[in-house]
């Protein structure tokens, strides 16, 4: 027998919302495997997007808030959605996404799962289904790869080891040219043409930001 004490109205309404996060999490991961195999043959990389794009999922569907205004609640969430998804994908690729999928095929990934009726139903309900080849998806994806790209190329332009043991940071403009190697006897590169032009004035400012051995010091220390 229902408790005279419970509202009847609450209860139903909290039923209902827990029947439609069932639903609406069996639909998006049986909609999601679906697009994952349609846009991907091989077995790892469809394991690795599809749980980036279900983490992803799940991490802006909580973030989400009902509450967000009728006008861009979807691209609140399908955002949210597209970014979690590149940044999962850096993490499990290094920082580079598009060795699981490419920007065009994530694209075709998402714009599928808006055709399958992938989106949460509690969100489209309120706030509508969004048009078939949403261009939202489209420049959500660029954006993401690119900032992808960016930070990629970040990485790769940093100081490079000896500035890293000296203390010293490099430089707007630095050369990433191998400084010259410190060796006993025979140089190496001996009988060699010595460098020219770009090369050797990118080794020589390295040289010089080298710290000097101080004297007393033997090379073996050094």
């Amino acid at each position: 027998r229902f408790p005279k004490f419970a509202n009847m109205s609450h209860f139903e309404k909290t039923a209902q919302d827990a029947c439609d996060r069932a639903f609406d999490e069996k639909q998006s991961e049986s909609v999601l495997w679906e697009c994952v195999q349609m846009v991907s043959e091989q077995k790892q990389q469809r394991t690795k997007l599809y749980e980036a794009v279900n983490l992803a999922r799940k991490t802006a569907k909580s973030s989400f808030s009902r509450n967000s205004l009728s006008t861009d609640g979807l691209e609140t969430l399908m955002g949210g959605w597209i970014k979690n998804t590149v940044e999962q994908l850096k993490a499990a690729t290094g920082g580079f996404p598009e060795q699981v999928v490419s920007a065009e095929v994530l694209t075709q990934f998402f714009n599928g799962i808006v055709a399958k009726n992938g989106l949460p139903r509690t969100v489209t309900a309120v706030f509508g289904a969004p048009p078939a080849n949403w261009p939202y998806i489209h420049s959500t994806v660029a954006e993401a790869f690119n900032e992808a790209a960016d930070d990629a190329a970040a990485a790769l332009v940093g100081p490079s080891a000896d500035e890293r043991a000296a203390g010293l940071e490099a430089e707007p403009g630095d050369s990433k040219l191998p400084p010259p190697k410190r060796s006993r006897g025979r140089a190496e590169g001996y009988g060699r043409a010595p460098p020219t032009g770009e090369q050797a004035k990118a080794w020589q400012d390295q040289i010089s930001r080298m710290p000097a051995r101080p004297y007393g010091i033997s090379k073996k220390k050094w």
